[in-house]
């Protein structure tokens, strides 16, 4: 919900441990993070990645990423850009 409290989340991190010399099993610690909600993160549509790879992301938590479609929506009408702006005449 925008303008909500934000997120409190909790992720393993074990990368001090798999690169630390001499160590060769993985362990790894829980850590709790915040994600405040003035800084969301980029806005769906910026980052690219597949909806079941979602599950394993943070971003699965966020308002903007709720709801997804399962497919691309129908285009219909488009008439294409010029000059590096929407033109909706374009084409006709």
């Amino acid at each position: 919900k925008p303008g909500g409290p934000g997120i409190d989340y909790q992720y393993f991190d074990d990368t001090y441990y798999l690169y630390r010399p001499g160590k060769h099993k993985s362990s790894g610690e829980y850590v709790n993070a915040h994600i405040r909600p003035e800084s969301p993160g980029y806005a769906w549509g910026m980052v690219i990645f597949m909806k079941k790879g979602l599950d394993n992301l943070v971003e699965s938590e966020k308002a903007n990423y709720q709801n997804l479609p399962d497919k691309e929506p129908e285009v219909v009408g488009y008439k294409g850009w010029t000059r590096m702006h929407c033109d909706l005449n374009a084409g006709k």
